[in-house]
């Protein structure tokens, strides 16, 4: 049952980190959502697209943290995580580890993500 309920959680993280990144559409967001039923995205959806919209932190971010980084340059080996990787891979560390000691060396917008 916890098992569940901690999917669910995630899954309803999902949805929504994707709707307010711009993916408003049942068909793209199950394209994002790992397998999960579309009928439990819909449900997701639904609620998020039927309650007002408050600015989050992680909207905060995205605004102007990750929209503001400029181009990934290969001539400086410079490349930038998507959202949907520094959603993965902080989501990843945070579950694995404890927040207070991780340390992300190289990689700001992970840094960036996680601070969010």
């Amino acid at each position: 049952m916890e098992e569940n309920k901690i999917w669910e959680q995630k899954l309803h993280s999902k949805v929504l980190t994707l709707y307010e990144s711009g993916i408003k559409n049942l068909n793209e967001l199950v394209h994002h959502c790992e397998g999960a039923q579309p009928k439990d995205i819909d449900a997701i959806l639904s609620v998020i697209s039927n309650s007002p919209r408050n600015i989050t932190r992680d909207s905060i971010y995205k605004n102007k943290f990750f929209f503001q980084l400029p181009a990934s340059n290969p001539l400086f080996y410079q490349w930038w995580f998507t959202l949907e990787t520094q959603d993965k891979l902080s989501n990843l560390l945070l579950e694995k580890g404890n927040e207070q000691h991780i340390a992300c060396l190289g990689t700001p917008t992970i840094a960036a993500a996680m601070a969010s």
